[in-house]
């Protein structure tokens, strides 16, 4: 989509005309609780450059879904998109957009549910209105930047390159654009011309002296510091190292024990048995 600046001119009435950014809302009649939560769904859309021409008349859509039957509040939204202009109407609004030399109109009062399309970046003038019968015929010195101020209607306009293709377009951008010419001051503020003043010679400056460099001494050579010992601390002698000891003979292992003779037993004899005397 070509890059290109919004220009929104209002005509004064009872409602609410809104911009966020590039997305303008238009609620007709008072403001009530659904222009509130209308004004909140388009920050939420303006917030999401982003977001496709589907995703977002499918957002509008549901939050219509959600109050029907019962509530009719009408209004009619306009948001850029990828490729063009996403306009949507609901209720008692219409739109007219101009394309070269042609001019189409659409109503929401006319459709069931609502209309939806998408308005390709070639147009010129698009403009949403409550007022059936008459075109909306904005104020030309009006330029909504942001913000929601009281209206019934709003004229959109594309300003790219030198201006803007609508003569409703801001004054201020029309003077942004002419070049400037320097402010011409009349003759009796005009400063007098200077005479040049005499170019005063130079004075002489001094040459200083040269300076005699000095001999160049030998640089001191530095020696480490000696420490002297005090005479009345006596160093401690030197600790001799102890012999080293001696192995200790390995211990004789003890002789076998002898075995003991074995004990001779000698058999005892059986003593005589005398026979006892007859009684």
């Amino acid at each position: 989509m070509q890059q290109m600046t919004m220009h929104i001119g209002i005509e004064q009435g009872r409602g609410l005309v809104g911009r966020f950014g590039d997305t303008v809302i238009l609620i007709p009649g008072d403001a009530d609780e659904a222009a509130g939560e209308l004004l909140d769904l388009a920050t939420a859309v303006a917030s999401d450059p982003g977001m496709s021409a589907r995703m977002l008349a499918a957002r509008l859509a549901t939050w219509v879904i959600g109050r029907m039957p019962d509530d009719v509040t009408a209004f009619g939204l306009v948001a850029p998109v990828h490729d063009g202009v996403v306009m949507f109407l609901r209720g008692a609004v219409w739109c007219e957009v101009t394309e070269d030399d042609s001019t189409r109109v659409l109503s929401g009062e006319q459709a069931l549910s609502w209309v939806d399309q998408i308005v390709p970046p070639s147009f010129s003038r698009l403009a949403i209105g409550s007022t059936g019968g008459r075109l909306v015929q904005a104020h030309p010195r009006s330029d909504l930047r942001a913000g929601v101020v009281p209206g019934q209607g709003f004229v959109l306009t594309r300003v790219t390159g030198a201006g803007p293709a609508d003569g409703a377009a801001s004054p201020l951008a029309a003077r942004k654009d002419a070049p400037t010419e320097p402010a011409r001051r009349p003759d009796a503020m005009r400063p007098a011309p200077v005479a040049p003043a005499e170019p005063v010679p130079p004075a002489p400056v001094a040459r200083p002296e040269p300076v005699q460099p000095e001999p160049a001494r030998p640089a001191p050579v530095l020696r480490e510091p000696v420490a002297y010992a005090d005479p009345a601390v006596r160093p401690e002698p030197a600790v001799r190292p102890e012999p080293a000891l001696r192995p200790e003979p390995a211990l004789r292992p003890e002789p076998a024990l002898r075995p003991e003779p074995a004990v001779r037993v000698e058999p005892v004899r059986p003593e005589p048995v005398r026979p006892e005397p007859p009684v």
